[in-house]
């Protein structure tokens, strides 16, 4: 399996470059001898690679320029059975998008399994994590509403597939979102039972042999009772600052609610921005939908660091990516993407 690493550049003042067209250089040594191949991202990152053939510690000696980056070299130890191991934390946004491909980016995806094998292979060619969140009409029954049965069934049918082993293995495939949005309107005005749930998530454990992790999305407070949850997908949104009845406002209160009540649950956290329809109207650009406002870069960086932060949090997502309705917001070197790529650089494990 390749390993994967991703160069950052940056000015003399430490701000990110949005352009690429520098030259990039490298060698292995170590267990393995090899010539890393580059691509240049042109947003002011380089993707590198090399394919090890022997297992034992590798150093990887790096320049760009001519010049020998920051703390180069770089070891990497390789296993008998590799996986992808993150620096940090997955980070990426809430549908499939070619920014978040590459080591610790998350690609989340709503898919059927008739290409579920292709999206696989793409995200392990490009050493991304993916998380499957089920379609919500493949598990409704004919009134709307949350089925066990359906979600059993289509559980079945992506454990088929022939290959996803592979996947599960090398950490491609990590986690399954059973819900995404518990809300009445989405099921048919009837919230699905929180035993519904805790059995859905028990068999996600059962089918995979506890190999593919199980995630919920709503904030951790709203779920206490749900059992076989390794994951509370915890979405913060500014204009609704209150939690957990205490009166307590913030993103930082926010956080020590949700880790308190995670806590209580027993699972993690993966935190996330609703970017386009959260913000608190600084931004001054209308959301999705009226009355919501789309986050400012400010916000992004602000509220990003603090739930990144968390020692409660494993994974983050923004909500969402959408160049078609919101160009300017998704644009190459936008002050909006640079807001991304600052929280995706603390989520790979480099601090600013």
């Amino acid at each position: 399996m390749p390993t994967y690493f991703t160069i950052i550049l940056r000015d003399a003042a430490g701000v990110r470059r949005p352009e690429g067209g520098d030259t990039p250089g490298g060698a292995v040594t170590g267990a393995n001898t090899a010539t890393p191949t580059f691509t240049d991202l042109d947003n002011g990152a380089i993707r590198g690679t090399y394919t090890p053939t022997a297992t034992g510690t590798d150093s990887l000696a790096l320049t760009v320029n001519g010049t020998p980056i920051r703390n180069s070299p770089y070891i990497s130890v390789v296993g008998a059975t590799p996986v992808i191991v993150p620096n940090a934390m997955p980070f990426g946004f809430s549908n499939a998008h070619p920014y978040t491909y590459g080591p610790s980016t998350q690609l989340r995806i709503t898919r059927s399994p008739s290409n579920f094998l292709a999206t696989l292979a793409a995200a392990s060619a490009a050493g991304a994590v993916v998380t499957l969140v089920y379609g919500r009409r493949a598990v409704r029954d004919s009134a709307g509403r949350f089925s066990l049965t359906n979600f059993r069934n289509l559980t079945d049918d992506f454990a088929a597939l022939s290959g996803i082993n592979a996947y599960i293995a090398s950490g491609t495939f990590k986690y399954t979102e059973i819900i995404d949005d518990l809300t009445a309107e989405h099921w048919g005005g009837v919230m699905p039972s929180f035993a519904d749930l805790s059995a859905a998530a028990a068999y996600i454990h059962s089918t995979y042999s506890n190999t593919v992790q199980t995630v919920l999305r709503k904030n951790a407070d709203q779920i206490f009772g749900i059992q076989n949850l390794d994951y509370a997908h915890c979405q913060y949104v500014a204009w609704r600052d209150s939690h957990d009845g205490s009166g307590t406002t913030g993103v930082t209160a926010y956080r020590t609610v949700m880790e308190r009540a995670a806590t209580k649950i027993g699972c993690r956290i993966f935190f996330g921005l609703n970017t386009l329809d959260g913000g608190d109207g600084s931004s001054g650009v209308r959301g999705t939908k009226s009355p919501r406002w789309t986050m400012s870069p400010t916000e992004i960086r602000n509220y990003g660091r603090v739930l990144i932060a968390s020692p409660m949090c494993d994974l983050f997502s923004i909500w969402k990516y959408d160049a078609v309705n919101f160009p300017t917001y998704f644009a190459p070197g936008s002050i909006y993407t640079a807001a991304f790529e600052d929280l995706s650089d603390l989520c790979s494990g480099e601090v600013r």
